[in-house]
């Protein structure tokens, strides 16, 4: 097998993954000295590897110059954010995550595209979600004796959200590993030593990172998976030619599915009630309004003031109104409607050229927590408009190679389980799942001939 291999899970899981197998060893603590030294170490391996991996298959080769010009974009951006503002801290660090993970994304998604590596990558991504259970259980301890304190929530320097989504992707592994492959022990392999992994085991660990993921609360998470359910489910039930491995594979997705609900029945513990942090958003709506978060909530007449104002953390009105955080270095903006309104507005206020790259970051200390947004804020209407619809374009290919490629089929169902994590949180800086996407997206039309999968 080629050791290449093993970056093909690294753009959904490498972070966490790094970071659970520290924190298991004494080494996750926030404050621990150790900890981002070994990451960053891991990082420039990982980068390295991938770095070395595209330019070797792909430097030389016709139409290469669509390796580079995503990354030339992005440069650009970053150059005109630092000499508009200079080295800042967000700026510098949102960089080096970007150099780090997002090429290294963009780079393995080509890798698996054109090699046809889709399900070698998946088959992987299982193997080693093996390694993320031990802080899941971790997790579901911690958070038995913190019912309600979902925003306290974390593992050392790791979120609940950064947890949820190391999961998600994880447990998506296992359930297309079904799909294709069918219910079939899962063969491991460390050099003379093998051994297979029943069934039943397989199906409990996906169980087992359902539940720890609506443990997190993290809704992004919870939502994308169900629509990765859904998806999963119609395709099963309209591709799939195997009666039995149809109905088998309808019975676990809707057990999956079903085990949403469960969550909130008598019998499950209350701290792990997995719709507590809905009961906002259904509240909200019974009122006819769009609520996600009762923190940071802004009036009209708020937004205004801010879009008219250059320096709103400096102003010591919106701290007195508990809408700048403590250490004063962004505002205290919670509710996603009011990000979406307040970047509304500032398009409305800059519509042709924006912002500037990194602007809403710089003005408000956070990003509007959706790209198409950050776009349009950023570069005005027209550049952002271009790029929201190269984006749609890649995912149309995909959709269109998806409908006679069953392999590449499962990576779009994968894209879309986490479709909602990437319109709802992120920035478009140094986002890994979208610039996978976009690798994966680019050379999906030019996949090397059919000829038989490998199977691991």
């Amino acid at each position: 097998m080629d050791r290449r291999d093993y970056l093909l899970p690294m753009p959904f899981i490498f972070t966490g993954m790094v970071n659970m197998i520290l924190y298991n060893i004494g080494l996750g603590s926030e404050n621990s000295r150790l900890r981002p030294l070994i990451f960053i170490v891991c990082g420039v391996l990982y980068f390295l590897m991938s770095f070395e991996m595209g330019l070797k298959k792909h430097l030389l080769q016709r139409e290469a110059w669509k390796f580079f010009i995503v990354p030339l974009l992005w440069f650009i951006f970053y150059g005109l954010a630092f000499y508009r503002f200079g080295v800042q801290g967000m700026i510098r660090d949102s960089f080096l995550r970007f150099g780090v993970f997002c090429l290294s994304a963009f780079a393995v998604g080509i890798y698996m595209v054109r090699d046809k590596k889709e399900r070698r990558g998946f088959l992987l991504t299982e193997k080693l979600s093996w390694l993320l259970m031990p802080t899941g259980i971790l997790y579901v301890l911690m958070a038995k004796s913190m019912h309600g304190e979902y925003w306290a929530r974390n593992l050392g320097a790791m979120t609940y959200m950064a947890l949820s989504y190391t999961w998600m992707p994880a447990m998506f592994a296992i359930l297309i590993n079904f799909t294709v492959d069918g219910f079939a022990p899962l063969d491991f392999h460390f050099g003379k030593v093998q051994f297979s992994l029943p069934v039943f085991f397989r199906i409990l660990l996906a169980l087992f990172f359902w539940f720890v993921i609506q443990v997190t609360s993290t809704r992004g998470a919870i939502l994308g998976s169900l629509i990765f359910f859904v998806s999963l489910l119609f395709w099963n039930l309209a591709k799939e030619k195997d009666k039995k491995k149809k109905k088998r594979m309808s019975i676990l997705l809707l057990l999956m599915i079903g085990f949403f609900g469960g969550m909130n029945l008598s019998f499950v513990p209350e701290e792990f009630h997995s719709a507590e942090r809905m009961e906002g958003i259904v509240h909200g709506l019974s009122q006819g309004k769009v609520e996600t978060s009762q923190r940071g909530i802004l009036s009209e007449e708020e937004i205004e003031q801010l879009v008219q104002e250059s320096q709103p953390l400096q102003n010591p009105y919106w701290k007195s109104k508990n809408l700048i955080t403590e250490d004063g270095q962004r505002m205290n903006i919670g509710d996603r409607m009011s990000l979406y309104k307040l970047a509304f507005a500032e398009i409305k206020s800059h519509p042709v050229k924006g912002m500037g790259a990194f602007g809403y970051h710089v003005k408000y200390g956070l990003y509007p927590h959706n790209f198409i947004l950050e776009w349009m804020t950023d570069l005005g209407i027209v550049s952002g408009g271009i790029l929201t619809l190269a984006v749609l374009i890649l995912i149309l290919r995909i959709f269109v190679a998806a409908r006679k490629d069953r392999d590449v089929a499962m990576v779009m169902i994968f894209i879309l389980g986490h479709g909602l994590m990437v319109l709802v949180s992120g920035s478009y800086f140094d986002m890994p799942f979208l610039f996978f996407g976009m690798g994966y997206g680019l050379y999906v039309n030019q996949r090397e001939p059919k000829s038989k999968r490998e199977i691991l």
